[in-house]
């Protein structure tokens, strides 16, 4: 009782001089009335206070903060929360939910910034700047995500998604994480191009290119790169069957040849590795829903893992070193081939199919009692009751 009541006078001070009110403001009656109606929640305070300092008339605001909702700690923070999004988005809740949903579903991966929540959501920029600034009481932009939008305290979306919130501000998560996946397919279709970040020569590895951080900030926005990245876990939130307008998009999205292009920007951003497990999110009902895709998303799997090493080394051995080996008789060489006039002609030893992908590591006698993961994400050591311990290379399998 003694922290959180020197912390509600702490930040009640800040708000007095903040607002140009006496050092003694609110009283020590109001005071108390604060630190019980808490229930011990330092971010009741916290969420209070930040509410009073961007209200014209604080004394009206706590007035309304002490006088709505009862019941337990919990639902009493609740209740703030309500008011103060009330207070401030007036009858945007269409855009309030739009955005936040938006922020919640990105949160799990990294939060983003005004420009890149905005062109997710439809919304124009400033509105989202508008909101986020009015509800900063509940947001906060993280200097250390260069600006990303992140709410202040996990209860916000404990609020937001709970069944007992009120329809018109609740956020569904699901529909939040089909709307972004959507968006990002969108994003990737319009965006992705061949050579997106101009390098001018194959000689070169990615490594090597001096300026190609800044190459990659000039040609590729912040939502495409995101996109590029997580476009498959929002889209493994779906589970229905009917989905015609998110397969619709996939199937554009998978016509050659985007894939490569999306490839591409995964090596110059140095994320190849990360590709076939992207691709792995896609949901059954989704992926199995035309056979076109299905075949599509098998091929550019088996492109990654097959040419893992040059797709990682250089962007432009995606086409070089790899495109030009693929087997003849799959759906990307058929696809793509005639797209691209000047690959190399394989005469002999081509592959005629896909290499056999690893998959069971054998070798052990007895069970595995631990497993350590390499940084760079290529080996597996393993330690076994059979008093060995193994490294597997999970390029190969073995």
């Amino acid at each position: 009782h003694e922290d959180i009541h020197f912390f509600a006078r702490s930040k009640l001070a800040d708000v007095a001089s903040e607002c140009g009110l006496p050092p003694e403001w609110p009283g020590k009656e109001k005071l108390e009335e604060i630190v019980d109606r808490s229930g011990g929640l330092f971010i009741f305070v916290e969420t209070l206070a930040r509410l009073l300092e961007v209200g014209l008339d604080p004394d009206q605001y706590l007035a309304q903060a002490l006088s709505v909702g009862t019941g337990s700690a919990v639902e009493r923070l609740y209740n703030l929360y309500n008011m103060a999004i009330r207070s401030q988005i007036g009858q945007n809740k269409e855009e309030f939910r739009s955005a936040m949903g938006t922020i919640i579903a990105v949160g799990k991966y990294r939060p983003l910034r005004d420009k890149s929540v905005a062109q997710i959501t439809g919304l124009r920029p400033n509105i989202v700047t508008t909101l986020v600034n009015k509800l900063g009481s509940l947001l906060y932009r993280d200097a250390g995500t260069n600006g990303g939008i992140r709410v202040r305290h996990l209860s916000v979306i404990d609020f937001l998604t709970v069944s007992t919130t009120p329809e018109d501000l609740r956020v569904d998560t699901k529909r939040a994480n089909r709307n972004v996946g959507m968006a990002c397919l969108k994003i990737m279709t319009q965006e992705l191009r061949f050579n997106i970040c101009g390098i001018e020569s194959s000689f070169t590895s990615n490594e090597d290119t001096v300026d190609l951080q800044s190459r990659i900030d000039q040609n590729m926005s912040d939502a495409l790169q995101y996109s590029c990245l997580h476009w498959s876990g929002h889209l493994s939130h779906i589970t229905d069957t009917k989905e015609g307008e998110v397969e619709a998009a996939l199937e554009e999205f998978t016509r050659a040849p985007r894939l490569l292009y999306w490839i591409e920007a995964l090596s110059v951003m140095g994320k190849a590795p990360a590709g076939d497990s992207v691709l792995r999110r896609i949901p059954l009902c989704l992926k199995s829903s035309q056979v076109s895709i299905e075949k599509r998303i098998d091929d550019a799997v088996n492109f990654l893992l097959a040419f893992r090493e040059p797709i990682m080394r250089s962007a432009p051995h995606i086409y070089i070193s790899g495109l030009a080996f693929v087997p003849i008789d799959t759906d990307l060489w058929k696809d793509t081939s005639a797209l691209f006039k000047n690959l190399l002609v394989v005469e002999r030893g081509g592959m005629k199919s896909w290499p056999a992908r690893p998959s069971t590591l054998r070798g052990h006698k007895s069970a595995v009692k631990s497993v350590a993961c390499s940084p760079d994400g290529r080996h597996i050591a393993s330690g076994s009751y059979d008093k060995t311990i193994r490294i597997w290379d999970l390029e190969v399998g073995t």
